[in-house]
């Protein structure tokens, strides 16, 4: 997974919910601590994650599963906003329904 710290959060005007990692991004393992990759930061932090709709395919109900969130997360799916949560480390289950698609899924 890739992440990249923005305390200004100039990603959601940029539109990065509908592109891949940005140049700027790192390579994280998650779940970890967010201090491993940005050392003494505590702001707004983008994740990507893809993965290929195809492997999946024939499934009646799919789901995503968002963990860890510190407080407030929001969750698109090729550049479709998803939702929100605003509960500190609880799992936010989605369904993407038509928001999926063949191929590649950003």
């Amino acid at each position: 997974m890739e992440n990249c710290e923005r305390p200004e959060n100039v990603g959601k005007n940029a539109g990065w919910y509908g592109a891949g990692p940005i140049s700027e991004s790192v390579e994280q393992i998650v779940p970890n601590p967010l201090e491993l990759a940005f050392p003494g930061y505590d702001g707004v932090v983008w994740y990507w994650r893809s993965f290929d709709m195809a492997a999946i395919k024939g499934l009646d109900d799919v789901q995503i599963h968002f963990e860890g969130a510190d407080y407030y997360a929001e969750a698109w799916l090729n550049g479709e906003y998803l939702e929100e949560m605003k509960v500190p480390s609880c799992p936010l289950p989605s369904r993407p329904g038509r928001r999926s698609r063949q191929g590649r899924t950003i």
